[in-house]
Formats: C-alpha cells, sequence, structure tokens
C-alpha cells in the first residue's frame, strides 16, 4: 500500500501496483514518518486495515521487536503456550493463535496482545499498516 496527500492535505492510499500518476496528477507520495505522524487529518482518521492474513499477521509480528530486544511475536507465543486448557478464553486464544487464516483489528487476541505488551492503539494500527503492505 502507498500513501499520497493532495494539495488539502487529503491522504489517498492505493495499493502498490497502482499508477497513480495516470489517475490523478496532483498527489504527492507520502514519506513513512508523514505517515505515522498524520493520522488525524481535518477530524477525520485514516482507515486502519481491519484484518490482515496469518501471513501478514506473522510477518509483521516478527519484525516487531520489543525493548528486551526480543519479537513480538516470540513475545505472543511463549504466552499463549503458557496458558491453561481449562478457561474457554485461554482455549479460544491458543486456537486463533494456532490456525486462524485471519486476525481482525478488533478481535479479543489482539485487544489482548496490545494491553499484555503495553501497546497504544497507535502503536497497533501502525502494525496494521505495515501489516497490509506485506505481499507474499
Amino acid at each position: 500500500m502507498k500513501y499520497y496527500k493532495d494539495q488539502k492535505n487529503n491522504i489517498w492510499a492505493f495499493d502498490d501496483d497502482v499508477d497513480v500518476a495516470i489517475m490523478r496528477l496532483d498527489l504527492i507520495e507520502m514519506t513513512e514518518k508523514e505517515i505515522n505522524t498524520m493520522l488525524f487529518v481535518s477530524d477525520e482518521q485514516i482507515t486502519v486495515p481491519q484484518s490482515l492474513s496469518r501471513f501478514q499477521a506473522m510477518t509483521v509480528l516478527k519484525l516487531t521487536k520489543l525493548e528486551d530486544g526480543i519479537t513480538l511475536y516470540q513475545a505472543t507465543d511463549a504466552y499463549i503456550n503458557s496458558l491453561d486448557n481449562d478457561s474457554v478464553e485461554s482455549i479460544t486464544a491458543k486456537t486463533a493463535w494456532e490456525t486462524a487464516q485471519e486476525f481482525r483489528r478488533d478481535s479479543t487476541l489482539i485487544q489482548l496482545a496490545g494491553k499484555l505488551f503495553n501497546l497504544t492503539d497507535e502503536q497497533v494500527d501502525k502494525m496494521f499498516f505495515e501489516g497490509a503492505k506485506i505481499k507474499a
């Protein structure tokens, strides 16, 4: 996914294979810093991808390092494997981690991971933006 802005700072997002120059000549490709800092434009939030494929989610987790140097994938995997098999919540989290083909932004597992690793909503949103860029 590539992000562009126009002269009024409206933000446009297109798949990587779209030739934007043909569509609109007044769009300027945004830098990564601009993308990260311009989450709000004219009080309207940029739409965060609402789901990632398993491949995208696992890749972005393996690329995301925590303060102690381990990846978010390693930390999540260790936590999930430490859960008991006695509660519905634990069984659901384990099964989702092991088999889900899609990870939704609003899912219980994503919310749990955010709280567990002290991730802000903005950090999780950024991971979903980055994950959506990853192609197999």
